[in-house]
């Protein structure tokens, strides 16, 4: 291509690159929530019985490192604006919300990578086997699966189903979805992390949970059971509910307003090292004495502007 002169020279040395290249690598991720639950209880009541348990895998293919790195990054930059201009295309589960909390005319296809959620509400039981039959016969390669139910069905990390809502307005209720496999584990409070990281975790669950739950008593059973969770995992009472007051206060429709991409007009100043308790005070006082330090001459030559904070393991 760059021979013919279809490709020009930035982009060639960019894909030709001599670099330490490594062949890819292939491995497998269990699918333990396609389990039978009563496999799964079974195992946990006698665990010698995983030997016998035969598990799905998700092949996965890690290409880092690989000839088909830049290759495929490539590709991306020019095929990624074109998927997201699709009708279908679904960017995360927010955007599923927002279609679902608007949507009464049933009768939609959306879909997310691999991943098809079709709603529709003309048609039999035999047509749509007929639909994926049609499908499946088109390329060798490509083949569907599908499950389908009159109430309720997962997709992403939401449960959508017919509840009070559908009933009086027509519009599907949501919940969120959890595993049958979740086990909770949230980082345990007793790790040596910033005490912000510990605050965004429950911050960033509880905002999951008021998006993915219209209901407002589910959504106080969903704040309740992760509560319980997090003290079992060594978080305070009184640190839960400072951020639970936080994220109660605001209006669900705000935590499902897409917000705009800032655009910075210089990179950021980041402040980074290897984190420590004694490391932490730097970002509390400098954070803390901001306006002051700001008008400082000495200072300015430190930081021109307010900075980030990274801090690291090693």
């Amino acid at each position: 291509m760059h021979r013919k002169g279809v490709m020009d020279e930035i982009t060639f040395k960019y894909l030709s690159a001599k670099r330490d290249l490594k062949p890819g690598r292939l491995y497998l991720l269990p699918k333990l929530h396609k389990l039978d639950p009563e496999l799964i209880e079974s195992v946990q009541q006698n665990p010698t019985l995983y030997k016998n348990v035969r598990i799905q895998g998700r092949p996965i293919v890690s290409l880092s490192g690989t000839v088909l790195e830049r290759i495929g990054q490539y590709l991306d930059k020019f095929m990624l604006p074109a998927v997201v201009k699709q009708e279908t295309h679904l960017r995360d589960s927010l955007e599923f919300i927002n279609i679902i909390e608007k949507l009464q005319k049933i009768s939609s296809l959306y879909r997310f990578r691999d991943d098809g959620f079709f709603i529709y509400n003309e048609g039999t039981d035999d047509e749509i086997a007929q639909f994926f039959e049609h499908a499946n016969r088109q390329h060798a390669l490509l083949k569907f699966t599908h499950e389908k139910s009159q109430t309720k069905m997962q997709f992403l990390d939401v449960l959508v189903f017919k509840g009070p809502r559908f009933r009086e307005t027509g519009i599907l209720d949501l919940t969120t979805f959890r595993k049958k496999t979740e086990n909770y584990q949230y980082l345990e409070r007793s790790s040596c992390h910033p005490s912000s990281t510990f605050r965004g975790i429950i911050k960033g669950e509880m905002l999951r949970f008021k998006r993915c739950t219209n209901d407002p008593v589910d959504l106080q059973t969903q704040y309740a059971l992760f509560s319980e969770r997090l003290i079992k995992r060594g978080y305070p009472k009184n640190e839960i509910k400072t951020v639970m007051q936080e994220v109660t206060a605001k209006q669900r429709k705000d935590t499902l307003m897409v917000k705009p991409k800032s655009v910075l007009m210089s990179p950021p100043l980041v402040f980074s090292t290897v984190f420590s308790r004694q490391k932490s005070h730097i970002k509390t006082n400098i954070l803390k004495h901001w306006d002051q330090l700001k008008d400082d001459e000495e200072a300015k030559l430190l930081f021109d502007k307010r900075p980030l904070f990274a801090f690291r393991r090693h």
